[in-house]
């Protein structure tokens, strides 16, 4: 008879522990945060360091994302944690709790920043490089603000530029990025080999249904499916992030994937 008492519907489910690392990063971060509030610079610095041994591993995770363009790896993990120190230094808890959602796209800020620096074969103008250091600060604000990836008039409007210059600088940063000529994407597509157009165009196609898919997704799914495929936490971080369990986490991206499958079908 207990067995089935436990079983009834109107029993809820327990939630299922945290993970003890991320216990440690959410005390990491509160005691960063009070030290803020008592103004104890010795204990500022103190608190930011061990945020960033905390999320050090994260940050060398969006680093091996930018392997094999022609950057070290070991350059690449320096940038990652630069930008990572950057992000710590600009944390704000109460638009980002978790620092992850900011964290990203400010360490992907520095890495890009060094690719656009000095691994560029066409160097853009003077004006357009201006631009893009410019609008990207802005986005980074925006999206520790917002909590999503901002417009691009969003953008335009946060850096005082117009939207036609914001579009202007991402087309000239997506032509003066080198592409290899065996890559898979969609802007390699003419400089690939006859045998795999055909491989490629099935590729890009399938890339365009995938968004058309992810854009009709609620701004819930879409922030879990960036934090778990594009800033590559694991679910027990996103369930941190979002404070729910990590079985709700589970959940979710298992129903996503169907959703997401069933509309490419």
């Amino acid at each position: 008879m207990a067995a089935l008492v436990e079983c009834r519907p109107d029993h809820p489910t327990p939630l299922a522990p945290l993970d003890p690392e991320a216990i440690e990063r959410r005390g990491c971060l509160d005691r960063l945060a009070a030290a803020r509030s008592a103004d104890d610079r010795a204990a500022l610095r103190r608190c930011e360091s061990a945020v960033v041994e905390r999320f050090r591993p994260y940050a060398d995770r969006i680093a091996r994302r930018f392997r094999g363009r022609g950057v070290e790896d070991d350059d690449l993990r320096q940038l990652a944690r630069l930008g990572l120190c950057k992000a710590v230094q600009r944390w704000r808890p109460e638009l980002d709790p978790g620092l992850t959602h900011f964290a990203s796209p400010t360490i992907e800020g520095e890495i890009k920043r060094y690719f656009r620096d000095h691994c560029r074969p066409i160097r853009m103008p003077r004006s357009l490089q201006e631009d893009l250091a410019m609008h990207q600060a802005a986005e980074e604000d925006l999206v520790q603000a917002l909590g999503l990836t901002p417009t691009d008039a969003d953008v335009a409007t946060a850096a005082g530029s117009s939207v036609e210059r914001v579009r202007r600088q991402r087309l000239a940063s997506r032509v003066c990025q080198p592409v290899t000529a065996d890559a898979d994407d969609g802007a390699a597509i003419t400089r690939i080999g006859c045998e795999r157009a055909a491989q490629a165009m099935n590729r890009v196609v399938e890339q365009i249904d995938l968004g058309a898919a992810v854009r009709q997704l609620s701004p819930r799914d879409r922030r879990v499916l960036a934090l778990r495929f594009v800033g590559e936490l694991s679910q027990s971080e996103i369930a941190e992030h979002l404070g729910v369990s990590q079985m709700q986490v589970s959940r979710i991206l298992r129903a996503l994937m169907i959703r997401l499958r069933t509309a490419m079908v």
